[in-house]
């Protein structure tokens, strides 16, 4: 996620103030499709703020004022993200994708790094497989599934610790 540039500072991360630094396989999909995943990263920080200062703070009306106040933030914080990922597609050729694709996750049918899967001590003796990173492994939105408790309605999957 740091293979980019501000381009001016003083417009901070917007989608078009940002520059791929080092293209893995070059072309604009790619350059879109790293950018638009660095700019939801950036608004992520601002919703993780207002969740950390929410947590037990609906004590009095001055708690529950700041709740609500962060509440809209995090929702507008969740609307701009999916405004970006529907972005994703506009500039986001799928006939570019692959070129990429396969340096981010990896092959479609394991992996060649960790063929055995991972094992996470303390957690499971079991090894773990994953397709790979992805912009979809960051905490943004399951923080936010945890936070409003949506999390105690999912069901158990195999990629749940």
């Amino acid at each position: 996620m740091f293979n980019y540039q501000v381009v001016d500072p003083a417009q901070g991360h917007a989608l078009r103030n940002l520059a791929l630094i080092r293209p893995i396989a070059g072309g604009q999909a790619e350059s879109h499709f790293f950018l638009v995943h660095v700019t939801i990263s950036a608004i992520s920080q601002k919703v993780v703020k207002c969740i950390e200062s929410s947590l037990g703070i609906a004590q009095d009306d001055e708690g529950i004022a700041t709740l609500l106040s962060n509440l809209a933030s995090i929702s507008d914080g969740i609307s701009q993200a999916q405004a970006l990922l529907k972005e994703m597609y506009h500039g986001c050729d799928a006939s570019e994708f692959n070129n990429f694709r396969k340096l981010l996750h990896g092959p479609s049918h394991g992996s060649k790094v960790f063929p055995d899967g991972v094992i996470f001590e303390g957690v499971s003796d079991e090894p773990r497989f994953y397709a790979g990173a992805s912009g979809a492994h960051d905490a943004f939105l399951p923080l936010i599934d945890a936070f409003v408790a949506l999390t105690d309605t999912f069901r158990s999957n195999d990629l749940q610790f």
